[in-house]
């Protein structure tokens, strides 16, 4: 499955900082839904405006090729005013021109394979940016993975296409639990096995990231079982049976409990 052709097509869109006059003075491109318009810049005197309704979008497509090309004409009619003795409107820097851009995300085009820790092929994405993108995984650690400094992350293996499944190395920290099946319990003892912690996670908040919760249940005594979302987790071959649980008291104890003798 090549989720870029079919179901994860990136949108981009090309969008404009307008000074008090709402005459244009800074254009750049950025996927659709990026943070980007609205952030500052650091080290560099050109920021965006503080009245948001002075950030718009002026163009949005699917083919980032063509964006570039649209945004290179806007340079031209525009001006840059490094590049024309002062005469144009934008203040981007030559660096940050369409040429630059293209080179830059060309480079970035390096096609990249992403599976489940268990083996089975996620899909194949254009790039390492697009597979962030997509699965909503954090930039560094997804980068990481795949220079090979991490196995995985969030659940994922990430591999440059056609590279050869790489297996978990001998003596490798297991205590994520990346890769072990948990069972999990609610508070009337049914029963929810899940394929590893980014999968419960998952399940509960919708968020392969959001794992403090769970970590803490697993780690927690049995004596004193901590819950995430209404659920206490322990791996899938702990053996622990329901009757054996002891629920952590949530909030402070009332004085009927610290002084019943």
């Amino acid at each position: 499955m090549q989720y870029w052709e079919e179901d994860y097509l990136i949108e981009y869109q090309i969008y404009a900082w307008l000074d008090e006059n709402y005459e244009p003075y800074y254009l750049s491109k950025c996927r659709t839904g990026s943070t980007a318009p609205y952030k500052k810049r650091a080290g560099t005197d050109i920021q965006p405006p503080d009245d948001k309704a002075r950030i718009k979008t002026l163009f949005k497509g699917t083919d980032e090729r063509e964006l570039i090309e649209k945004l290179d004409e806007l340079h031209y009619e525009l001006g840059l005013k490094d590049a024309t003795d002062g005469w144009g409107k934008l203040e981007n820097k030559i660096t940050h021109s369409p040429k630059a851009l293209r080179e830059r995300s060309h480079s970035k085009k390096v096609e990249v394979d992403v599976y489940k820790v268990d083996g089975e092929k996620v899909g194949t994405f254009r790039s390492i940016g697009d597979a962030v993108h997509c699965l909503k995984l954090n930039k560094g650690n997804a980068t990481g993975a795949l220079h090979g400094r991490f196995y995985q992350t969030q659940g994922y293996c990430i591999l440059y296409k056609n590279e050869k499944f790489r297996k978990r190395k001998k003596g490798a920290r297991k205590t994520f639990w990346t890769k072990r099946k948990l069972l999990a319990f609610d508070a009337y003892g049914t029963q929810t096995l899940f394929e590893c912690i980014a999968d419960a996670a998952e399940a509960l908040t919708g968020d392969r990231k959001k794992t403090n919760g769970i970590r803490t249940s697993l780690v927690s005594p049995l004596t004193d079982k901590k819950s995430s979302k209404g659920y206490v987790f322990f791996e899938q071959d702990s053996g622990v049976e329901f009757d054996e649980i002891t629920f952590a008291t949530v909030g402070r104890p009332s004085n009927k409990d610290v002084y019943t003798r």
